[in-house]
């Protein structure tokens, strides 16, 4: 029993375990069949060869350029180079790290040297990838924004060839827009580098809103010389003319009116006046300050001797005004009823009177000869809109009279 149970026993654990590497078996072969079947459909991707982009392609010194790569080492770091062999330049800008894609995006400033062909390059330490991108650096002046109020602080400059080492160069205003170098055009005047550039920031002067030029010298130039391009660099410049916006645009006098302005000289300030025609009616406010950007806001109030009509707010720094129309609104009254008898009630309602002021009710009574009498019945004060409502009595009145009206 023992020695039959002994076997019994080994039979059944071969039994077991011949299954279990069956089973092993079986499921390796299908593991690796199916391992050859996917590999049969899958084909190796072959990596991009890197490669460089620029925009834009050329600009001034101090340009903002982006360079995009594809195609470098997964989160690698690649090292951005301005490179010039002609001149002598090569000059290491920054480095950057790639994405998960072997892609990279980058932001960089073109460095200060003299203008000419050069090349953006990224190379990849330790590698053999390095890509190029070729850039050309313009001849000329640039501005950093080209339109602005009096008094906008304006940044001016670029390289040429004649500016290099260490020249002095005028930077202009040509505010007669003569063409010529009239006195006291030069805002500036400035020493470029050894490599020809110039940097230097500078105050938009007193002019009329219009399109202007900034210039910069090429080589010497004189009082009354001609601001032409063989002799200067120029860049466009548009002085904006200042504008107001009001708020109600129509009321009666006492009326408060926001006045907002915008594009005035820049941190100065505007005088608002009430103005007929060419005529000032009314000094509105004084010395109400603009900010950086050339613009304020105030609160003004129409007189309360101004009679109705179409009038002008106007502001102005002095140099250039901008306006608006406004309408002083005629007062008005209504009866209800149209007529009554001596002492019975009748209700007034007005517009348009002067805002939160007390204003008299009359009967006014034409007697004998066309001669007027008031007789007053009653004095209200008028609403933020300058109207009222009252009731009145109708009063005694004279038996001669051929006529009664009721007046305010």
């Amino acid at each position: 029993m023992g020695r039959e149970g002994k076997e019994g026993g080994y039979y059944l654990i071969s039994r077991a375990v011949g299954k279990v590497s069956l089973a092993s078996m079986l499921l390796a072969i299908l593991l690796l069949s199916s391992m050859v079947g996917l590999a049969a459909l899958i084909k190796p991707v072959a990596a991009a060869p890197e490669s460089l982009t620029c925009s834009p392609t050329s600009g001034y010194v101090f340009t903002s350029v982006v360079l995009e790569g594809v195609g470098w080492g997964y989160l690698a770091t690649v090292k951005i180079y301005f490179n010039s062999t002609q001149r002598g330049v090569f000059e290491y800008i920054r480095d950057v790290t790639t994405n998960a894609t072997g892609g990279f995006k980058v932001t960089v400033s073109v460095p200060p040297v003299v203008s000419g062909e050069y090349t953006w390059y990224a190379v990849e330490p330790g590698t053999q990838r390095a890509a190029k991108a070729d850039f050309t650096v313009e001849e000329g002046i640039n501005l950093d924004r080209n339109e602005g109020p009096v008094g906008t602080i304006v940044r001016v400059y670029g390289s040429a060839s004649e500016w290099q080492s260490s020249k002095k160069v005028c930077i202009i205003f040509d505010k007669d827009k003569d063409g010529k170098l009239d006195a006291g055009e030069i805002l500036t005047n400035v020493t470029s580098t050894a490599n020809g550039v110039i940097d230097v920031y500078v105050v938009v002067p007193d002019v009329k809103g219009a399109p202007y030029y900034f210039y910069a010298n090429k080589t010497s130039i004189n009082i009354g010389g001609d601001l032409l391009p063989g002799n200067c660099y120029n860049a466009s410049f548009t002085v904006e003319s200042p504008i107001i916006t009001i708020s109600p645009s129509s009321g009666p006098v006492c009326s408060s009116v926001r006045v907002s302005g915008n594009y005035f000289k820049i941190n100065y300030l505007v005088n608002i006046t009430l103005m007929k025609g060419t005529t000032v009616e009314a000094l509105l406010a004084t010395n109400v300050p603009t900010n950086a950007t050339g613009g304020f806001r105030a609160t003004v109030t129409i007189p309360y001797c101004t009679e109705a009509g179409i009038y002008k707010i106007n502001a102005t720094d002095g140099i250039n005004s901008a306006a608006q129309d406004f309408e002083v609104s005629s007062p008005s009254i209504t009866v209800s009823p149209a007529s009554a008898m001596v002492g019975e009630t009748i209700t007034v309602e007005g517009q348009n009177f002067a805002i939160q002021r007390d204003v008299t009710i009359y009967f006014s009574i034409r007697r004998t000869g066309a001669r007027y009498e008031l007789i007053p019945v009653k004095t209200v004060t008028t609403n933020a809109a300058g109207g009222f409502r009252a009731t009145v009595i109708v009063p005694e009145v004279p038996n001669d009279n051929p006529t009664d009206m009721l007046q305010t």
